[in-house]
């Protein structure tokens, strides 16, 4: 890359909107010193683009700036104050992510849809604090709706109805309801909206698997949030670990004895019928040093 091409691309600092999008040639690129802001969807649709080297000097990745490119791992400088929304998104071959400050702001979806995104070390180990106590995720309706189902087995596209005056709540689709009842549907959409500034239940999976990858890096906050995450859901993220074949996110699992013992030989069989002999051998390891059952109360 030509220091001129460089200078028609960056104003004061910032790598313009669009400033590579769609370029299917573009195979490497190290972002020179200087630039503190990277444009939206700058990167946008390279999909040869497998390796780029970031400055130090970066201050704000903005939305879909490297959205569906072919980038396979970045390091994001300590510098770094935000990563916004969708930056990475769709990028089928990233694998590895490391956020170096525990101050880096990670936006919504930052990350989403990389099925390979397998191991990383996030510094500030989640994105958003968990949902706060006012909200009450636990139980509630809107959870069931963010989850994609209801308690009772209901699909999303029938919202559930909730009634603000009463507390009762309905499985009817909201279209069923009649004007009369706009104050009781806006009343469910708000409380929705305001659930979408925390972690959806794919992004927390995502974060609790990265932290499995390195368990020992992380601060004791961030550790209790995700192991209260794999105690209430080991079934989802065993499922993830096997359908991937992520052996760094089960070393993790295995040597932080997180697992029930009870369900380690059906995953072992599992893993067994999957061909993954070293997530079968890191069972076997978990199952031999599990001891009694009481050891591995959750």
């Amino acid at each position: 890359m030509t220091e001129q091409t460089w200078n028609d691309k960056i104003i004061n600092g910032r790598l313009t909107e669009g400033a590579f999008a769609g370029n299917e040639t573009l195979t490497e690129i190290e972002i020179p010193e200087g630039v503190t802001d990277i444009g939206e969807v700058a990167f946008y649709g390279c999909p040869n683009l497998r390796s780029v080297t970031l400055p130090q000097s970066l201050k704000v990745i903005r939305e879909e700036a490297f959205g569906e490119s072919g980038i396979e791992r970045i390091v994001i400088p300590e510098g770094t104050a935000r990563i916004c929304e969708k930056a990475f998104y769709s990028c089928p071959d990233l694998a590895r992510v490391d956020v170096l400050s525990p101050d880096t702001q990670i936006e919504a979806d930052a990350f989403g849809m990389c099925p390979n995104l397998l191991e990383g070390y996030i510094a500030c180990g989640y994105p958003a604090d968990p949902c706060p106590p006012e909200l009450n995720m636990s139980g509630s309706p809107t959870r069931e709706i963010l989850l994609g189902h209801t308690a009772s087995g209901t699909e999303t596209n029938d919202l559930l109805f909730d009634d603000s005056q009463s507390g009762a709540t309905t499985s009817e689709p909201l279209h069923n309801h009649s004007e009369g009842d706009s104050r009781k549907r806006t009343s469910l959409i708000a409380y929705a909206g305001e659930l979408t500034a925390y972690l959806s239940p794919p992004e927390e999976l995502l974060y609790t698997l990265l932290w499995c990858t390195c368990p020992e890096r992380h601060t004791a906050k961030t550790s209790a949030r995700a192991e209260e995450f794999i105690r209430e859901n080991e079934n989802l993220v065993m499922e993830h670990i096997l359908k991937t074949g992520n052996t760094a996110a089960m070393n993790g699992l295995a040597s932080r004895k997180l697992l029930r013992p009870e369900n380690i030989s059906t995953y072992i069989d599992e893993a067994g019928a999957r061909h993954e002999s070293e997530i079968v051998a890191l069972l076997l390891s978990a199952a031999a040093g599990a001891g009694g059952e009481d050891e591995f109360a959750l």
